[in-house]
């Protein structure tokens, strides 16, 4: 397994032949260790994503099926294993975690009775016990107070004939709150409640897969990127939202391949089914980039998630904040993959959201690289978007950058220190597509101008202001919100407050104002990409908000 893991990015006849007979060995042999079924696991998948040819894929995902057996029965076997494996995300192993209420709801909903409390002795802590109340009728309070039952034997007596889990009663219970949007999240995160979740195959590290794949073989070794400026530019083939029912299959997967590794995004826990877009690219990569639903948006800029995978395995996710013509990038690749096309695979991201969004400036956010961030200074992950022609934003740290480089070119020896790194990360880097990029309004600057705003001329009264604005923009933009639909309506009443703010307002041509009105509405409608778009093209407004 060890030899099989030295060799599993080189490529070639030698050590094609070398993969096979090491993996035809290793299928013989029974794995009692659970550290070395967890080596051998990683490698394969890296195997599967990147095999030489068809006979590497095949053995992988034949080796990968009988490795979910193998957990299997060392997580009955053995209570030593079993914690080992815990929350390695292994076909037959089990993940002990926190998730959102929405999230919960979507994994009661699709794997029923896998999922349940991780019950302590009879309790789900303190927190929890407080606020019991307030899924029981008001009748039941002395009832819940009596030492006659825990809270686990209360649940059962509550829920009588129900036929679901204990977990899937208290999401029922909870979704009837009389609380809703995100002060429900916030209430629900502060109860802590953990659960056990055994993934169904399909849905583990192993074996999950984007639906109908095609096998790309590495017969040519690993590529590395030539420049990012020209496959940015590359034409995509042409992108259409999927059909919702695709979209939700897609979404399951993106769900879970982030549930399993014991995280979720806002893109994913509140997807738009019909905003789901997949492109299948070059060298067996996908990408699949998903909105969010209206009512879960950013109040301002838009935010668009993404799942990186490669013959249908998920390499990495992430996201991109868009805003006139720049986009912030996010991406994380799995450690499992990375040495292998994380570059190119990194690349396409880029061209989707270059081409759809028509993204002029990308931007990295510095805890990507390392503030505050560990794990990006120990693998320089600076140098990752230094190479691909991303530079500091701030002019000091661009000369540190360049002269570090300098370095690093002269001695491939040189490491950059770790108090190095920790400089190069206190600011935004950024990569321009062209010499002509416009400044894009401060969002904090923006939304801090609004605050001023409302307390100066409406003594902090937000339904008094929202009022006014909505007025205003019924008389200057000829649109009522009382004549939108119910996303429409409150995204031209919460983002409107920004336009009504504009003074010269009136003065702006009919088009100007009808694009307005637009976007508006486009920010609450089916589709968040439509307001980027329209937002993009609307330099008036840029400038008109830049000047708030």
């Amino acid at each position: 397994m060890a030899a099989l893991h030295a060799v599993r990015a080189e490529y070639g006849g030698v050590k094609t032949a070398q993969k096979v007979r090491l993996m035809r060995a290793a299928s013989k042999q029974s794995i009692d260790d659970p550290r070395v079924l967890t080596a051998y696991h990683e490698t394969l998948l890296f195997l599967a994503a990147y095999p030489d040819d068809r006979a590497i894929w095949t053995l992988a995902n034949r080796e990968l099926r009988r490795l979910g057996a193998e957990a299997k029965r060392l997580v009955r076997s053995s209570h030593r294993a079993a914690r080992v494996l815990e929350n390695s995300g292994i076909a037959g192993t089990e993940v002990v975690c926190s998730y959102s209420i929405d999230l919960l709801a979507w994994m009661v909903e699709r794997f029923s009775r896998d999922v349940e409390f991780d019950w302590d002795d009879e309790s789900l802590g303190d927190e929890f016990d407080e606020f019991l109340p307030n899924l029981a009728s008001r009748v039941e309070a002395d009832g819940l107070m009596s030492d006659q039952l825990s809270t686990r034997g209360w649940m059962r007596r509550a829920k009588g004939r129900f036929r679901g889990t204990d977990l899937a009663w208290v999401v029922r219970r909870f979704q009837r709150c009389r609380v809703d949007g995100p002060l429900r999240d916030r209430l629900f995160d502060s109860l802590e409640l953990r659960v056990r979740w055994r993934p169904a195959a399909k849905a583990s590290r192993t074996l999950g897969r984007l639906p109908n794949s095609r096998v790309y073989c590495h017969a040519d070794g690993i590529l590395r990127l030539g420049s990012l400026r020209d496959e940015m530019e590359r034409p995509l083939p042409r992108g259409r939202p999927v059909v919702p029912s695709e979209g939700r299959r897609l979404m399951d997967t993106v769900r879970a391949a982030l549930a399993v590794r014991e995280r979720e995004t806002d893109a994913g826990t509140y997807p738009q089914f019909g905003e789901v877009y997949h492109w299948r690219l070059d060298r067996g990569f996908e990408v699949v980039l998903h909105g969010m639903a209206p009512a879960r948006r950013l109040p301002i800029e838009s935010f668009f998630g993404f799942m990186l995978a490669k013959n249908g395995i998920p390499l990495g996710y992430g996201g991109g904040w868009v805003f006139f013509d720049r986009c912030e990038v996010g991406v994380n690749i799995f450690d499992t993959f990375r040495g292998g096309e994380s570059a190119f695979g990194f690349a396409q991201v880029i061209r989707v959201y270059r081409q759809l969004f028509r993204a002029r400036r990308f931007t990295v956010d510095p805890y990507q690289f390392g503030q505050d961030n560990t794990e990006a200074i120990k693998s320089g992950a600076f140098w990752f978007y230094y190479r691909l022609g991303f530079r500091p934003l701030e002019t000091k740290l661009a000369f540190l950058a360049a002269d570090e480089w300098s370095r690093i070119t002269a001695d491939r020896t040189h490491r950059s220190s770790p108090s190095v790194l920790r400089r190069l990360a206190r600011a935004h880097i950024a990569l321009d597509v062209d010499s002509s990029v416009e400044a894009t309004p401060d969002l904090k600057k923006l939304s801090l101008a609004a605050t001023k705003w409302i307390g100066r001329r409406f003594a902090g009264d937000r339904e008094t202001a929202e009022a006014w604005c909505e007025k205003r923009l019924a008389r200057v933009l000829g649109v009522r919100s009382t004549d939108l639909v119910d996303d429409e309506r409150d995204s031209f009443r919460q983002l409107g407050m920004l336009v009504a703010m504009i003074d010269d307002l009136p003065r702006w041509s009919k088009t100007d104002r009808a694009i307005v009105a637009n976007i508006l509405r486009a920010k609450g409608g089916s589709g968040e990409v439509r307001y980027a778009n329209l937002l993009q093209r609307h330099d008036r407004l840029r400038r008109a908000w830049s000047g708030l």
